[in-house]
């Protein structure tokens, strides 16, 4: 059809055959190899960056430990100064201190540090000193 013409209406009119063509089952499975490729490399590398060596089970138990820990130093009736307990997994720090220039607050901060990676859990929080 291409390049023929037809009369019509009393004018010549070109034909112009409008296909298009679909790709080919090689070029599909090509393009979709490509983009699993990229995908498996940007995620292996974002892997490799974030230390992941803490299992979960550590985490939940550093978290019970951490609680208790607070609900302990929380109460306004401890001294200032540092609190540090080891486990198998790492250790926990607590730091009691005065909070600026007020007498009746201070700051606990709960460091959690593990063996297993470099990972550190801060926690800070603003007590009430009883007096």
């Amino acid at each position: 059809m291409v390049g023929q013409w037809k009369k019509e209406g009393g004018k010549m009119v070109k034909l112009i055959d409008k296909c298009l063509k679909g790709s080919t089952i090689i070029e599909t499975i090509t393009a979709s190899v490509i983009f699993l490729i990229v995908f498996i490399a940007s995620f292996s590398v974002l892997s490799a960056l974030a230390p992941a060596n803490t299992s979960g089970l550590e985490l939940i138990d550093a978290g019970y430990r951490v609680s208790g820990l607070y609900r302990e130093l929380a109460d306004g009736m401890h001294q200032d100064g540092e609190y540090n307990t080891q486990y198998s997994w790492g250790k926990i720090s607590a730091t009691l201190e005065h909070y600026f220039d007020y007498s009746d607050l201070r700051q606990l901060s709960i460091t959690v540090t593990f063996n297993s990676s470099r990972k550190r859990i801060i926690y800070r929080y603003v007590v009430e000193k009883v007096q």
